[in-house]
């Protein structure tokens, strides 16, 4: 298994108006927009947008693939911000930071001692 990452990518906002706010007409939309995602061509999320005269609703469905807990709260806190008008500030650490902190010496020790542990606690015949 291999990570392909592609340049480019075909992406679209579904949009959907409804002239009135009708539960029984928007669940059939959330239900029409949750289906699988193709993991060979992506894109592994997808946003909706249902307009009607009254409210507005925004869809995300975001393979996990791509997104745990953490993110998606930072995206939703993001969006949310987006949304109110609010700026948002600059990252104090970005993922290269990450990656240098994650090799440094400190934490190739650190997960050399992980991996002894649980080679030890694994060690010998385990139970079914």
């Amino acid at each position: 298994m291999y990570q392909k990452v592609q340049d480019t990518i075909d992406f679209a906002i579904e949009y959907y108006t409804l002239d009135s706010f009708d539960s029984d007409e928007i669940n059939k939309k959330v239900t029409a927009f949750k289906r699988p995602f193709n993991l060979n061509n992506g894109p592994l999320f997808r946003i909706g947008y249902i307009e009607t005269p009254t409210n507005s609703i925004v869809l995300v469905d975001i393979h996990h693939i791509i997104s745990d807990a953490s993110s998606t709260q930072i995206l939703r806190k993001d969006f949310m911000s987006f949304y109110q008008g609010t700026a948002l500030k600059p990252l104090r650490v970005h993922y290269k930071d990450y990656v240098v902190w994650s090799e440094s010496e400190d934490q190739k020790k650190h997960k050399e001692a992980q991996k002894s542990y649980w080679t030890q606690q694994l060690a010998g015949e385990l139970p079914v």
